[in-house]
């Protein structure tokens, strides 16, 4: 297949799923996240400041969100309010055409069309919901991805580091980029793979950034809940119910009775009990 025809393809591809999205945003319910990123940039728009506290979730809660995203819609609604669902949809529309980026470095651009349908009408992304910070971290990703297998080129060690940053202040996607991060590094060191210098180095800070990032935004949980943090805005009710066995009380009597049980059982191993 010519270069002419994918491109043209893949730009029926592009404007078809821009479409969609746009149909989704202004003429299906919104998926119920969809309306905290609607309030959270109205708030930005309005005081240009994080929201701290959201009063009409479980009676009141903290909040301590990325705030990227939200910053991104807050400025384009003070521009115009349909900037925001314009916004979201070519967010979305974007991850088409990093997917065939990342493809093509593997497969003709013919087959890469492929993996760009699948990209362009993936249910889940109009599940998760359109206007979603997840959606801009997806997009993150994919780039990071694509920086990072050219990482030798020139600017996209530049680009790399930027999206380093960029993603732990658009989601908490950014844990599990943590974990794939030190994952693929593993599974190289087991199959004797070696990376360049630049490659380990890139990716080390890459991580490093990610974790720095992501414990100052929760430090004034950890420094006052401490690993609590993880469950405190889990309405006690809900906990009670579904997460019982994770729950602090039920967690520190397990730990007791483990605690007991070991201390019983060396005393007797020495014929003291």
């Amino acid at each position: 297949m010519e270069n002419k025809t994918v491109y043209a393809i893949l730009a029926l591809i592009l404007l078809s799923s821009l479409a969609a999205n746009l149909y989704v945003l202004y003429y299906e319910p919104l998926h119920e996240d969809a309306y905290f990123s609607l309030r959270y940039a109205e708030h930005v728009k309005e005081k240009f400041t994080p929201l701290t506290s959201d009063e009409l979730s479980y009676g009141g809660r903290n909040l301590e969100e990325p705030f990227l995203y939200y910053y991104l819609l807050g400025l384009a609604a003070k521009i115009d309010e349909n900037l925001v669902r314009i916004i979201a949809a070519l967010i979305t529309t974007s991850i088409i055409l990093v997917v065939f980026l990342i493809s093509s470095t593997f497969i003709s651009k013919g087959l890469s069309l492929i993996p760009s349908v699948f990209a362009a009408f993936l249910p889940a992304m109009f599940k998760i919901s359109i206007i979603s910070p997840n959606v801009l971290a997806f997009l993150i990703l994919f780039l990071l991805i694509y920086s990072f297998m050219r990482i030798n080129e020139k600017g996209f060690l530049y680009l790399f580091i930027i999206l380093s940053f960029l993603l732990p202040l658009t989601s908490f996607l950014s844990i599990f980029f943590i974990f794939a991060a030190l994952i693929f590094l593993f599974i190289m060191f087991i199959e004797g793979k070696r990376l360049s210098e630049l490659e380990w180095e890139t990716l080390l800070f890459s991580i490093f950034v990610n974790v720095l990032v992501v414990l100052m935004m929760f430090r004034n949980s950890l420094l006052s809940y401490g690993p609590s943090f993880i469950w405190q805005n889990i309405p006690s009710s809900v906990l009670m119910e579904y997460f019982r066995e994770f729950s602090p009380s039920h967690s520190k009597r397990k730990i007791r009775c483990c605690l007991a049980h070991s201390l019983f059982q060396h005393w007797s191993s020495y014929g003291l009990g």
